[in-house]
């Protein structure tokens, strides 16, 4: 006789997509000091902004205030080619520090060429080269996990909210039209001691005050 039991299925439901790498300050640093001169400028760039590659690709020399500290997204290179950038929000203004209005100054120098970063023979950089070639081959030697030119933009999203940057700055400078994309880009449950620093700023003293090592058991009361 056979049987009738239907065997039980459960759902589980779509797995959770892996959270995306990123790199701490501490290993921002390591990798612009140990990037080859001619890619520590472009990182510091991706790191201080968070601009996309392909932003980073296409920026003009005319782009570049730094008379103002400011950096205009105005188009964006897509395997070789120029185009506009495929959102309203991606065309955007990133305001820059005085730390890489130097490094972009001193790296510009008196060139006339079009492009603040292009390949040797003139041509806009390639995304797939820099990730292969320089950035995953420097990782490695500096023992850091494997990630790709991206990491920089949620590297820099976390630098942000770390430092209680307003809401449409963000938005501004990273160039998502909501904050609920930004959320995604943002690892700071993975940064302890900026936890343990929050933490400590929220702690007891602001809810029982500086005696509660002196606190007895009222008479009358059980164990």
């Amino acid at each position: 006789m056979r049987s009738s039991v239907v065997p039980l299925t459960l759902d589980l439901g779509k797995p959770k997509r892996g959270r995306q790498p990123y790199f701490t300050q501490d290993q921002l640093r390591q990798i612009i000091d140990a990037a080859p001169a001619q890619y520590r400028v472009l990182f510091a760039v991706l790191a201080a902004t968070g601009m996309r590659i392909g932003e980073a690709a296409g920026l003009h020399l005319e782009d570049v205030d730094l008379d103002n500290g400011v950096i205009y997204v105005r188009r964006s290179v897509w395997r070789g080619q120029e185009l506009e950038p495929n959102t309203e929000n991606a065309l955007r203004e990133i305001d820059i520090d005085p730390a890489l209005v130097a490094m972009l100054r001193d790296h510009i120098g008196s060139s006339k060429r079009t492009r603040v970063f292009e390949a040797r023979n003139g041509s806009p950089l390639s995304d797939g080269n820099i990730r292969k070639r320089v950035l995953q081959p420097l990782l490695a030697r500096l023992g850091i996990g494997k990630a790709g030119l991206h990491a920089f933009r949620h590297s820099r999203v976390t630098v942000l909210r770390k430092n209680g940057t307003p809401a449409d700055l963000q938005k501004q400078w990273i160039g998502h039209s909501s904050l609920r994309t930004t959320d995604r880009y943002a690892h700071t449950d993975q940064e302890l001691e900026y936890r343990r620093r929050a933490a400590s700023q929220v702690g007891l003293d602001l809810i029982v005050g500086p005696n509660l090592g002196s606190w007895t058991q009222p008479p009358g009361k059980g164990a």
